[in-house]
């Protein structure tokens, strides 16, 4: 077996030094299997989109606004969130809760209205439940992020009627690689908070069996670590009055320029394993994260508070922190050859154990939080690329244990079971195209503390159209109507959250919300301009059983993407 030679490529971008050593025939850097475009490159809305229907599709194809960050720029946004990497994206804002912790917020909404992926399957972390709770997937490594704006709760679930943001990581490998070995390194540094990011991964193909050696087995690991100091801030970070109306002293002036417990520290890494044949692939890989941060805002220092200590980076370590660990198992395949009237079969599975505890600055555990997931879904697909009908078939199952414990748990233990049947289908003839799907969901929430279930059926359609009107210029039309039954939280919360600051109650006559949405595009790719518009609508509707009904409207006009 013979290896090329390695090459080093190194490159600055941003104030941001980048290291990659590739390995590949032509020792240049690797493209995507879902993008031919270089990295480097203008943007374009030429990207291929696996997040927002069954198969493989162009963003401009796609009844959907999408938005698809990958290779150069994706190495300029990283940041140590994922709120914050997409934060700067058109339509895009982020629930920002210090350094550590932010998710993104999609025209609005967020929280359990927008569902957050791994490579297809949820993030199984406890994000939703609060704005200061980390998202357990690390930017560092990611090779590519797929933004699904509107309502994607037809392939996702009920829970994604904001959006849907998948993070792709390759960690199982789809498509057999060219070389036999490839390998990258990445170095980075931030000085507002002295942060320093360094990891990589490394492909290595162990074998290729069969005739003309068509079928290849491949190993996947990386690693990563990010350390950072708290953040430097022009000031001081709070006023001394109101360290005197919390009886603290003005020696929180003295902290002029930092904002204290704002530090971060966090690691990981994973294996994966792969078998790729001419028409299947399967794989799974297992990894880790681990994350140790500060909640801005707490930090008694600031107050006069003489125990507290500093960490190695000089950043104070008083006020609550959060030490998040996640391990997970994913399981992935597909099969492209006819089976019975189907063209072919995907199938995945996601197991994570997850659990944070927010530690107070005496030290103590405040709160524990616990989270099992398992989430799996198969789909059948049918038809071709071209004219004519082509779509898919698909079954979803998922299972929530979310408990929290200790003296300020402000959501009694519960499961929450799903399952739905959905159908996406593509009707293709010259320019235009027609888009429907459909999906049936049944959600179970037991608490036993309570002694109760409560049960919901969830439907929901979407209709869309995409006409285009020449090579540069697409317009496109959507309407969807979906639904979303609260979650455990929003029906049982009632407690003090430290992390927050705040008491928090839920309702348990709250009903299904119901939520219509309208869209209406204009996309155009011409050079030198690569441009979206989109024009949509949200009204959301909900009942309480003691209330009479509420209505919640959302409007909006956007430019979701220009670039010249």
């Amino acid at each position: 077996m013979k290896f090329p030679r390695h090459s080093l490529i190194p490159a600055l971008l941003c104030g941001t030094t980048l290291a990659t050593a590739q390995s590949s025939p032509t020792g240049a850097l690797p493209v995507g299997p879902a993008s031919e475009h270089r990295h480097d490159d203008p943007v374009s809305l030429d990207h291929l989109v696996v997040s927002a229907t069954p198969f493989e599709s162009n963003q401009v194809d796609l009844a959907q606004a999408t938005t698809v960050v990958s290779g150069l720029r994706l190495q300029t946004l990283r940041t140590a969130t994922l709120g914050e990497t997409l934060a700067s994206e058109p339509g895009m804002s982020s629930t920002y809760f210090g350094p550590g912790a932010s998710r993104p917020i999609l025209r609005g909404q967020g929280g359990d209205r927008l569902r957050l992926l791994e490579n297809g399957s949820s993030s199984f972390d406890a994000s939703g439940v609060s704005p200061d709770h980390a998202v357990s997937i690390e930017p560092f490594l990611v090779r590519r992020i797929e933004v699904v704006r509107g309502p994607a709760a037809l392939l996702y679930g009920s829970s994604a009627i904001g959006g849907a943001v998948n993070v792709i990581t390759h960690r199982i490998d789809e498509e057999a690689p060219t070389g036999n070995s490839e390998t990258e390194l990445m170095l980075s540094h931030d000085s507002a908070s002295n942060a320093w990011a360094r990891g990589g991964s490394h492909n290595q193909v162990l074998g290729r069996f069969g005739k003309e050696d068509a079928q290849v087995l491949t190993l996947h690991l990386d690693a990563f670590r990010r350390d950072t100091g708290d953040l430097r801030i022009p000031g001081h970070a709070e006023h001394h009055e109101h360290g005197e109306e919390t009886g603290g002293s003005e020696s929180g002036q003295e902290r002029e320029g930092v904002l204290p417990n704002s530090s971060l520290h966090t690691d990981g890494g994973a294996v994966g394993l792969s078998l790729i044949g001419a028409d299947f692939h399967l794989g799974a890989s297992w990894s880790a994260y681990n994350s140790n941060y500060g909640v801005p805002g707490h930090d008694e220092a600031a107050h006069g508070d003489a125990g507290h200590e500093l960490g190695p980076a000089g950043e104070s370590e008083s006020g609550v922190r959060i030490a998040l660990r996640q391990r997970r198992l994913d399981v992935q395949g597909e099969l492209n050859r006819p089976i019975g009237p189907f063209s072919g079969a995907r199938f995945k599975f996601g197991r994570a154990d997850y659990g944070h505890s927010e530690i107070e600055p005496s030290g103590e555990v405040g709160t524990h939080f616990e989270n099992q997931g398992t989430e799996a879904r198969a789909e059948f697909l049918h038809g071709s690329t071209g004219d004519g009908l082509a779509g898919a078939l698909g079954l979803q199952y998922t299972r929530n244990s979310l408990a929290a414990f200790g003296e300020e748990a402000f959501v009694p233990p519960s499961l929450t079971r799903s399952g739905a049947l959905f159908a996406f289908e593509n009707y293709r003839r010259g320019r235009l195209s027609i888009q429907a799907g459909a999906r049936l969901e049944q959600q179970r929430i037991r608490v036993a503390a309570l002694g109760g279930n409560r049960k919901d059926t969830l439907l929901g359609l979407s209709l869309g159209t995409v006409w285009k009107a020449s090579e540069a210029l697409s317009l496109t039309a959507q309407l969807g109507r979906s639904s979303r039954a609260p979650n455990a939280q929003e029906l049982h919360a009632d407690g003090p959250h430290a992390g927050t600051a705040s008491y928090e109650v839920g309702d348990a006559t709250l009903d299904r919300e119901k939520v219509t949405h309208a869209e209406l595009g204009l996309r155009a790719k011409t050079r030198p301009l690569t441009a979206e518009l989109s024009v949509f609508v949200q009204d959301f509707a909900t009942t309480c059983t003691t209330r009479p009904r509420a209505w919640s409207q959302s409007r909006g006009t956007m430019v979701s993407s220009l670039w010249i």
